[in-house]
């Protein structure tokens, strides 16, 4: 989704979600600070303008903290377009500049809960829906240690947003 003309790529999304269609998969855009859909207004707007069946955004955690997204901003989409979340945990302060935000992105990403983006509030804001981990961590352990790791953190997580979830629903 990184296209300036934003008419441009609601119609190439347009074009991606019906092929994609054909093979039971939706397609998701995913804004990040860095691009030319940098936030979730940007991409509710293109996907607003898409006017395809299947397509839906990407939420993912540390982007949807470095541009300031709120639990409202993610309770106001419609319900059908959140098809999965990525979660991870991110640095504080928050970067500033375009540079370290990449460069975050790409490298500098923490096992969730281990940061201060807020994962509990923003997956209360969203609807049951499935939970993957982004968090390429930099550490010399064996990929099965990392992924235990990475599953424990993200369990933890999830548990609490849903214990609030129930609590706040009793």
């Amino acid at each position: 989704g990184n296209d300036p003309d934003h008419s441009r790529l609601a119609d190439n999304l347009a074009e991606l979600a019906d092929f994609a269609a054909q093979f039971g998969v939706r397609a998701n855009l995913e804004p990040m600070p860095w691009t030319d859909v940098r936030d979730l207004a940007e991409a509710t707007s293109i996907l607003r303008a898409c006017r395809a069946d299947s397509v839906g955004v990407l939420v993912d955690a540390l982007h949807y903290d470095r541009s300031a997204t709120t639990p409202d901003d993610l309770a106001a989409l419609p319900a059908e377009w959140i098809n999965y979340v990525q979660i991870c945990d991110g640095l504080s302060p928050r970067p500033t500049s375009v540079d370290e935000l990449r460069f975050q992105g790409r490298n500098a990403r923490l096992l969730p809960g281990e940061g201060c983006i807020d994962l509990v509030d923003m997956l209360q804001a969203l609807p049951g829906v499935p939970v993957s981990i982004e968090a390429p961590v930099q550490w010399r352990a064996p990929a099965g240690v990392r992924a235990r790791a990475a599953l424990r953190a993200a369990r933890r997580v999830v548990g609490r947003a849903d214990a609030d979830r129930v609590a706040l629903s009793a």
